[in-house]
């Protein structure tokens, strides 16, 4: 449970007092659709680009972002050793 919590503290990165402020303003200006953050606000326009292959785009996507970031912590590792 203490791992679930330490990853989503990792993904989360808005304060919820802030991401709350932003969710009022913007249901009391009637705004029909509410997405708070980067990640859902690519999501999003990914989702509206390519609504078909939405899916696939988002899982190339994480396989990119996880080679970028095992190829720098190899470079990390090879910097502090």
């Amino acid at each position: 449970m203490a791992e679930q919590h330490e990853r989503a503290r990792r993904v989360l990165t808005m304060p919820p007092e802030k991401a709350g402020e932003m969710i009022v303003r913007q249901v009391e200006r009637r705004t029909p659709r509410v997405v708070i953050g980067g990640q859902a606000k690519m999501s999003a326009l990914i989702e509206r680009l390519a609504p078909v292959s939405y899916w696939k785009v988002l899982e190339a996507l994480a396989r990119l972002a996880m080679r970028r970031k095992r190829s720098a912590a190899r470079w990390h590792a090879n910097i502090v050793d």
